[in-house]
């Protein structure tokens, strides 16, 4: 994957611990301080996972937020496993959040920049239906199949590279407009749960012009 792409998930990963942080201290309004093992983060992200990860992330978010979010790691107490005669350190995460609109502020902005790191990725959707972010391995590359909406719709729409009214994409493509707005949303799910990027990233749409897409390479 390329460095934009590689960037965007890194900014995921952050934007996942905010949304994480933000579940807390929703969850226990009247509460400070928040204690939770790292390994509960890898239940969104198994990335997260990575500890040297989870401490650069967390360090970038209290240089960010100017320290109005307090965050510590410590190493739990060790759990002796008798029968291998193994110990393990569980790493603790406290966390203390100071000015909740500050952080509501910080976690936006983290946000709009995940938004516009994902609006440089360029995709490519090849004769054969694959249709996948440039730079991608090719076990990461996902195939729309050629005679299904999604293909067809995405095909036509990166020929265009212009605003199409929806109703004027269902005549010129026999497909009706639920079946339009259905291709849509399954393009914008594939986005998510394969390569984690915004909805946003790919189909421009308002509600008079229809949609346009203007960076797919057709192959």
């Amino acid at each position: 994957m390329n460095a934009t792409h590689s960037q965007n998930r890194s900014l995921e990963r952050i934007g996942k611990i905010l949304d994480f942080i933000e579940g807390q201290y929703k969850s226990n309004p009247t509460k400070e301080t928040f204690q939770f093992g790292a390994g509960k983060l890898s239940s969104f992200d198994p990335f997260l996972e990575d500890t040297d990860l989870l401490k650069m992330a967390f360090r970038k978010i209290v240089t960010d937020t100017q320290e109005n979010i307090k965050i510590e790691f410590r190493q739990g107490l060790p759990e002796q496993n008798t029968a291998v005669n193994l110990v393990t350190h569980e790493l603790l995460l406290w966390l203390y959040v100071e000015d909740q609109n500050k952080f509501k502020e910080y976690q936006n902005s983290v946000k709009k920049e995940i938004e516009k790191a994902g609006q440089r990725i360029q995709f490519v959707l090849d004769s054969e239906g694959m249709f996948y972010p440039e730079g991608a391995s090719q076990e990461s590359k996902h195939s729309l199949k050629k005679d299904s909406d999604r293909f067809v719709l995405l095909y036509f729409l990166a020929k265009e590279k212009q605003y199409v009214a929806t109703k004027a994409i269902s005549d010129k493509l026999d497909m009706p407009v639920p079946r339009v707005r259905k291709a849509v949303n399954e393009i914008r799910n594939i986005l998510v749960r394969k390569w984690a990027l915004p909805r946003g990233v790919l189909f421009e749409s308002d509600n008079v012009s229809g949609y346009r897409v203007t960076n797919v390479t057709l192959g």
